[in-house]
């Protein structure tokens, strides 16, 4: 029975760590709005205006009123709006001479979060009427979504509360009743009372506040552009603003203000937002955009767009130049390109149902990358969404589990997968940039948001909007003559994504392509993409990687084509501008990899040597290839320097490194993977240097953290000498992008004073070297140091902090065999806090189904111990804990063996 695992960083040994989330200190929390079964609102009045006043009370609490102008689309003699956990009184409805609407009666319909008003008589077609409700009042919680309380700490150590929103998809009707859908669009006008030691923020700049008297203030917001509700948006914090630039502030903790943590993303975020003006030739709709860093992990995806008062959590946004990585540097400027984008793409034209949410997040993706490549060219942004977008894309978009782009689902809070509207979706706008040519391409967005401004669409809006750029430039020719709507309509309503197999007969020169659904149990269907084909013969005249212009459309199960030649290699999809896999036939396989391992590899553009990487290691662990093919072709890495291709492989080798950790041939296969990254290694060196670009750093960062990983003895040498320099000086002289590698390595062999050094040093850093240093105590492979480090983890008298017992655990079982090993018998033979217990919010989709067969034994001890009492009841069960036999182990083991017979 084959199994594979995908996303080895994500789960590695998770069903270790479920052990560990027996810890009292561990919380796992998935967001949610509710399970209420979502009807559209009846279609018989729109809202044009809120005017709407939200007051904020010392007990947690807040009130409100709002009045709601409204139009009447058809007759009708009642109103139904949006209305959940709140307490409502005193409704009024006016005619546009202001005289009294009578309403005979109202009714709240909690299960599907509606308020009901029924009137004496209809309501007159077109008129407007005014809605009004005096009052409302609901409670601020914790669950991070709708109006919400949140927590920090000041540079005092002092507990400091701040309240926000988070309203996507349905939120806004838990603080203020409202029309909430997002195909339905008004204009706020927002107020805000609250205490005289805070401020507020919404969407729109402040106009006014005015002094109510003890110590309350009422804060006077510029009216809105039409927007949905999930986009409103208010804060009311002590945080303070940068100065401004071109409409940007940063807003947050008034230390991390002091020590500059905004200065980088306020000039970073000027340029992307003249990028995205540039791009789209739109100016940006608001007078201001203030982007707004929360403390802790207060949004589980990072970020959220609400329109002029973007949300993010603090190490999304904040950038110290002092203790920041280059990844942290990466992350806050294409996570704010990201917000920036749905500006545009979400807010100035709105999906109009959720089920076309990709046209929202999908571009917001995209942009995230090609819009910071416009302002960072250097950091390769558009190279580097293959291996991060794409090819993670592929990972989840597997049938049966895969949903198609336009999935229809009844209950917002059932938003489709991740991998479906941003991954797959931008790599699918991604494809359709190289096949329109980018300047159509472009063209279309033009079209498509002038046309759609301040309102809704759906994907034919858009294929509208491509369709006429085509035909404006007589570009039909590109697309073979078919309309753009049903070249994307194989793609957004098809499930899954195609493998297309290249066989060639090398006596008559031609080459047969097969398409097929991409999956692992070899399920066949009748589905049929339409593909835009490029491609590279080896040798072959004007034959270039450079450009990606569609050959050849695949619009068929199986084409057959002439002149591909006898003997030269053959490379499908440049650029891996295409949404699909490719196989070939292994004397074409071969070809390539002996072309690779030459002097002249880089002629083939690194997309396509990740591409094949990625391809080739995929169809092994889905038995579609030997193991033999990807690992030979795995060699030529030994002469590889480019991040681009270094990522894949990294990320791959991870699968199959879990796999074959539990055989004898697992220090053969670490050995392996060190000796391919040598080269790289000795090219980039440990040390950083004045002139490395910032794809050198990653490079550098990806490279020296496997080989720590791997226990290499340069990575310990060089670490404990830090720690030894660090004794003496009192100062730590690692760059701040491999202080946690080389800290891991100098712990694997460390002794027990230079332990303790770091321990101490731990309870003496700032909060972000604290993570560090807490991880790398882990890395020890002193089996005594570990039993003391679990014993201080679970000593709740020391001055551990409470997240960092958790990291400290997870980072025993990701960086360390022996850690693996010492979790399990500590939690065997040791007495647990009484108090633990698991979140009700885990679910099996939180443990993986494989465990190394040489801790299963371990794993039975655990579960005739007294601690198995507190871990879920199905956590023994089959599902979870069945060892499978991976049909490719053995392959890899042979040829582990074979070469190193031959070395």
């Amino acid at each position: 029975m084959c199994y594979v695992i995908r996303c080895f960083n994500m789960h590695s040994m998770i069903i270790i760590i479920i052990i560990v989330l027996s810890l009292s200190f561990l919380t796992i929390s998935v967001s949610s709005q509710g399970a209420d079964v979502y009807n559209h609102l009846p279609n018989n009045v729109r809202p044009i205006r809120y005017n709407l006043t939200i007051e904020h009370h010392k007990d947690m609490s807040f009130s409100g009123s709002v009045s709601i102008d409204i139009k009447v689309l058809r007759v009708t003699k009642n109103i139904t709006f949006h209305s959940k956990d709140l307490v409502l009184s005193s409704f009024k409805l006016y005619d546009t001479y202001g005289r009294e609407v009578v309403i005979v009666n109202q009714i709240l319909d909690t299960d599907h979060d509606l308020c009901i008003l029924f009137l004496r008589g209809p309501l007159i077609k077109y008129e407007r009427y005014k809605l009004v409700i005096e009052k409302f009042v609901g409670t601020l919680h914790h669950e991070k979504s709708g109006f919400f309380l949140a927590k920090y700490r000041d540079e005092y150590r002092r507990e400091r509360n701040l309240s926000l929103t988070y309203f996507e998809p349905i939120g806004a009707r838990t603080a203020f009743p409202c029309f909430d859908e997002p195909g339905i669009r008004a204009k706020f006008v927002v107020s805000i009372i609250r205490d005289e030691n805070y401020n507020s923020a919404s969407n729109e700049k402040l106009e006014k506040s005015i002094y109510l008297g003890r110590g309350r203030y009422q804060d006077f917001f510029k009216e809105t552009v039409e927007m949905p509700t999930y986009l409103v948006a208010f804060v009311i914090s002590d945080f303070v603003y940068t100065r401004e630039i071109d409409r940007v502030r940063v807003l947050a903790r008034r230390e991390a203000i002091a020590k500059g943590g905004g200065d980088y993303i306020l000039d970073e975020a000027v340029r992307l937002l003249r990028a995205m003006e540039d791009y789209t030739a739109l100016r940006y709709s608001l007078s201001k955009v203030d982007l707004v860093a929360v403390p802790s992990n207060y949004f589980l995806d990072g970020a959220m767009e609400n329109w002029g008062l973007i949300m993010y959590s603090e190490d999304h946004l904040l950038y110290y130049k002092s203790t920041s990585t280059t990844e942290d540097l990466q992350r806050c400027a294409t996570f704010t390109a990201h917000e920036l984008a749905h500006q545009w793409f979400g807010n100035l034209v709105t999906p109009k149902r959720w089920n076309y949410m990709w046209l929202s997040e999908g571009f917001a993706a995209y942009f995230q990358y090609h819009i910071t490549d416009v302002v960072e060219p250097s950091w390769r942004l558009r190279e580097q969404f293959v291996v991060e977008e794409l090819h993670k894309a592929f990972t989840g978009d597997l049938k049966p589990m895969a949903q198609p782009l336009n999935y229809v689902f009844a209950d917002p809070n059932e938003f489709p997968s991740p991998w479906m509207y941003y991954y797959k979706a931008s790599s699918i706008i991604r494809m359709s940039e190289h096949f329109l040519t980018p300047p159509v391409f472009r063209e279309g967005l033009r079209i498509y948001l002038e046309r759609k401004k301040f309102s809704t669409s759906e994907p034919k809006d858009l294929y509208k909007a491509w369709q006429s750029a085509v035909d404006d430039a007589n570009g039909g020719y590109i697309l073979d003559e078919m309309p753009v709507a049903k070249i994307l309509g194989s793609w957004d309503t098809n499930v899954g994504y195609p493998l297309v197999t290249a066989t060639r007969n090398y006596a008559t020169g031609t080459l047969t392509l097969k398409q097929e659904t991409y999956n692992t149990e070899n399920i066949t269907d009748d589905t049929v993409w339409i593909i835009p084909m490029t491609y590279v013969l080896h040798g072959a005249k004007g034959s270039s990687f450079a450009k990606t212009l569609t050959d050849f459309w695949f619009t068929k199960r199986t084409l057959t084509l002439n002149n591909f030649g006898s003997d030269s290699w053959l490379i499908l999809n440049k650029q891996h501008a295409g949404y699909f896999r490719v196989n070939y036939d292994t004397v074409n396989w071969y070809r390539i990899i002996e072309f690779l391992k030459t002097y002249a590899f880089k002629s083939i553009h690194p997309l396509n040597r990740a591409q094949l990487i990625n391809d080739a290691f995929q169809l092994v662990e889905d038995g579609k290839m030997e193991a033999k093919i990807a690992l030979d072709l795995s060699e030529y890495i030994k002469q590889e320097t480019d991040f681009i291709v270094l990522k894949p492989f990294l990320k791959r080798i991870d699968s199959f490194d879990f796999m074959v950790s539990v055989t004898p041939e697992y220090p053969i296969f670490q050995e392996y993977v060190s000796d391919l990254l040598n080269f790289a290694y000795e090219h980039i060196g440990p040390d950083e240097k004045i002139r490395d670009t910032h794809i050198r750093k990653l490079t550098r960062v990806i490279v020296v953290r496997r080989l720590c990983l791997y226990g290499d003895e340069r990575c310990q040498n060089y670490g404990l000498q830090k720690i030894k320099e660090w004794q003496l000086t009192d100062k730590l002289n690692i760059p701040s992008d491999l202080k946690f590698n080389f800290l891991c390595g100098a712990m694997q062999n460390a002794n027990q004073k230079e332990w303790e050094f770091l321990l101490q040093q731990y309870y003496r850093a700032d909060p972000k070297d604290k993570v560090i240093y807490i991880m790398a105590l882990s890395c020890t492979r002193n089996r005594i140091l570990l039993y003391s480090f679990l014993d201080q983890i679970y000593d709740y008298t020391n001055h551990i902090e409470t997240a960092h017992r958790t990291k400290a655990i997870v980072s025993m079982i990701e960086n360390n065999m022996v850690g693996r090993e010492v979790v399990l018998e500590y939690a065997t033979t040791k007495t647990l806090p009484t108090n633990a217990s698991f979140e009700e919010t885990i679910t099996s989709d939180t443990i993986t189904e494989i465990v190394p067969s040489r801790l299963s034994d371990k794993v039975d001890l655990f579960r005739d111990s007294e601690n198995a009492k507190l871990v879920p009841a199905n956590f023994f069960t089959k599902e979870y804990l069945e060892v499978y036999e991976i049909n490719y182990i053995d392959q890899i083991s042979e040829w582990l063996r074979n070469r190193q017979n031959t070395l």
